[in-house]
Protein backbone atom coordinates (compact mmCIF):
# COMPACT_ATOMS: atom_id res chain seq x y z
CA UNK A 1 0.00 0.00 0.00
CA UNK A 2 1.60 3.10 -0.97
CA UNK A 3 0.80 6.66 1.40
CA UNK A 4 -1.41 8.42 -0.28
CA UNK A 5 -4.15 5.21 -0.04
CA UNK A 6 -3.20 4.88 3.65
CA UNK A 7 -3.84 8.98 4.32
CA UNK A 8 -6.45 8.46 2.24
CA UNK A 9 -8.13 5.36 4.46
CA UNK A 10 -6.91 7.14 7.37
CA UNK A 11 -8.60 10.45 6.52
CA UNK A 12 -11.61 8.42 5.85
CA UNK A 13 -11.43 7.16 9.30
CA UNK A 14 -11.01 10.47 11.01
CA UNK A 15 -14.17 11.87 9.17
CA UNK A 16 -16.06 8.87 10.76
CA UNK A 17 -14.82 8.62 14.57
CA UNK A 18 -14.46 12.90 14.45
CA UNK A 19 -18.25 13.66 15.52
CA UNK A 20 -18.19 10.54 18.17
CA UNK A 21 -18.76 11.71 21.56
CA UNK A 22 -16.66 9.71 23.40
CA UNK A 23 -13.86 9.64 25.46
CA UNK A 24 -10.62 10.30 23.56
CA UNK A 25 -9.09 6.91 24.29
CA UNK A 26 -12.30 5.09 22.89
CA UNK A 27 -12.37 7.25 20.11
CA UNK A 28 -8.55 6.21 19.53
CA UNK A 29 -9.60 2.52 19.76
CA UNK A 30 -12.03 3.18 17.03
CA UNK A 31 -9.79 4.65 14.63
CA UNK A 32 -7.03 1.89 15.40
CA UNK A 33 -9.59 -0.61 14.47
CA UNK A 34 -11.43 0.62 11.56
CA UNK A 35 -8.10 1.33 9.78
CA UNK A 36 -6.49 -1.85 10.60
CA UNK A 37 -10.12 -3.19 9.08
CA UNK A 38 -9.61 -0.83 5.83
CA UNK A 39 -5.80 -1.84 5.45
CA UNK A 40 -6.88 -5.30 5.34
CA UNK A 41 -10.08 -4.71 3.26
CA UNK A 42 -7.67 -2.97 0.91
CA UNK A 43 -4.94 -5.89 0.82
CA UNK A 44 -7.53 -8.53 0.22
CA UNK A 45 -8.24 -6.01 -2.76
CA UNK A 46 -5.45 -5.33 -4.31
CA UNK A 47 -4.28 -9.16 -3.99
CA UNK A 48 -7.67 -10.08 -6.17
CA UNK A 49 -7.01 -7.11 -8.45
CA UNK A 50 -3.76 -5.78 -8.45
CA UNK A 51 -4.16 -2.45 -9.28
CA UNK A 52 -4.00 0.03 -6.50
CA UNK A 53 -6.34 2.39 -7.43
CA UNK A 54 -8.78 -0.21 -8.35
CA UNK A 55 -8.03 -1.90 -4.56
CA UNK A 56 -8.63 1.61 -3.18
CA UNK A 57 -11.46 2.36 -4.86
CA UNK A 58 -13.84 -0.69 -3.94
CA UNK A 59 -12.39 -0.43 -0.63
CA UNK A 60 -14.19 2.83 0.09
CA UNK A 61 -16.85 2.11 -1.63
CA UNK A 62 -17.16 -1.09 0.53
CA UNK A 63 -16.72 1.48 3.31
CA UNK A 64 -19.57 3.48 2.68
CA UNK A 65 -20.63 7.10 3.83
CA UNK A 66 -18.38 8.19 7.20
CA UNK A 67 -21.23 10.45 8.73
CA UNK A 68 -23.38 7.31 8.48
CA UNK A 69 -20.94 5.19 10.13
CA UNK A 70 -20.42 7.97 12.40
CA UNK A 71 -23.74 7.74 13.51
CA UNK A 72 -23.39 4.09 13.84
CA UNK A 73 -20.74 4.27 15.74
CA UNK A 74 -22.23 6.64 18.17
CA UNK A 75 -25.35 4.61 18.69
CA UNK A 76 -23.03 1.06 19.46
CA UNK A 77 -21.30 2.90 22.26
CA UNK A 78 -22.64 2.04 25.64
CA UNK A 79 -24.20 4.86 27.72
CA UNK A 80 -21.74 4.52 30.16
CA UNK A 81 -19.05 5.51 27.57
CA UNK A 82 -21.57 8.78 26.12
CA UNK A 83 -21.45 11.23 28.31
CA UNK A 84 -18.68 10.40 30.99
CA UNK A 85 -15.88 11.40 28.89
CA UNK A 86 -16.41 14.97 30.41
CA UNK A 87 -15.73 14.30 33.83
CA UNK A 88 -12.31 13.18 32.60
CA UNK A 89 -9.25 15.35 33.67
CA UNK A 90 -8.17 16.92 30.36
CA UNK A 91 -11.27 18.00 29.17
CA UNK A 92 -12.51 19.20 32.86
CA UNK A 93 -9.57 21.07 32.55
CA UNK A 94 -10.00 22.56 29.76
CA UNK A 95 -13.64 23.48 30.69
CA UNK A 96 -11.92 25.50 33.96
CA UNK A 97 -9.47 26.95 31.07
CA UNK A 98 -12.02 28.27 29.02
CA UNK A 99 -14.28 29.98 32.73
CA UNK A 100 -10.99 31.87 33.08
CA UNK A 101 -10.41 32.62 30.40
CA UNK A 102 -13.78 34.76 29.86
CA UNK A 103 -14.19 35.84 33.73
CA UNK A 104 -10.98 36.98 33.04
CA UNK A 105 -11.54 39.19 29.78
CA UNK A 106 -15.36 40.76 31.67
CA UNK A 107 -13.33 41.52 34.74
CA UNK A 108 -9.96 43.25 33.41
CA UNK A 109 -12.17 45.96 31.47
CA UNK A 110 -14.67 46.10 34.84
CA UNK A 111 -11.23 47.55 36.25
CA UNK A 112 -10.25 49.71 33.65
CA UNK A 113 -13.34 51.61 33.01
CA UNK A 114 -13.45 53.00 36.23
CA UNK A 115 -10.20 54.54 36.00
CA UNK A 116 -10.51 55.91 32.65
CA UNK A 117 -13.85 57.45 34.05
CA UNK A 118 -12.06 58.52 37.21
CA UNK A 119 -9.81 60.28 34.25
CA UNK A 120 -12.67 61.86 33.26
CA UNK A 121 -14.06 63.31 36.40
CA UNK A 122 -11.01 64.29 38.65
CA UNK A 123 -8.09 64.16 35.69
CA UNK A 124 -5.86 61.68 37.05
CA UNK A 125 -5.54 58.35 35.77
CA UNK A 126 -5.10 55.63 38.63
CA UNK A 127 -2.47 53.60 36.67
CA UNK A 128 -2.50 50.30 39.20
CA UNK A 129 -6.24 49.51 38.38
CA UNK A 130 -5.56 50.52 34.64
CA UNK A 131 -2.18 47.92 35.00
CA UNK A 132 -3.95 45.00 36.29
CA UNK A 133 -7.29 44.95 34.11
CA UNK A 134 -5.15 45.15 31.31
CA UNK A 135 -2.94 42.27 32.78
CA UNK A 136 -6.18 40.30 33.57
CA UNK A 137 -7.65 40.93 30.34
CA UNK A 138 -4.74 40.48 28.31
CA UNK A 139 -4.35 37.06 30.57
CA UNK A 140 -7.60 36.11 29.44
CA UNK A 141 -7.14 36.66 26.19
CA UNK A 142 -3.94 34.29 26.13
CA UNK A 143 -5.41 31.57 28.21
CA UNK A 144 -8.93 31.93 25.60
CA UNK A 145 -5.64 31.35 22.69
CA UNK A 146 -4.00 28.57 24.23
CA UNK A 147 -7.60 26.76 25.04
CA UNK A 148 -8.15 27.66 21.11
CA UNK A 149 -4.92 25.79 20.24
CA UNK A 150 -5.67 22.95 22.72
CA UNK A 151 -8.99 22.36 21.33
CA UNK A 152 -7.77 22.32 17.84
CA UNK A 153 -4.85 19.87 18.45
CA UNK A 154 -6.86 17.38 19.93
CA UNK A 155 -9.04 17.37 16.95
CA UNK A 156 -6.52 16.66 14.75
Amino acid sequence: MNDFSYHRLESLVDLAVRPVWASPRCKRMMREELLAHLVAVHAEEFEKSGDEQAALEITLGRFGAADELGHELQVSLPVRKRGFHLFEKETLMSRWLWFVAVLAIFVGPGLVMPAIAHLNQAGTLPLLPLAIGILITLAGIGLAGYGLKQRFARIS
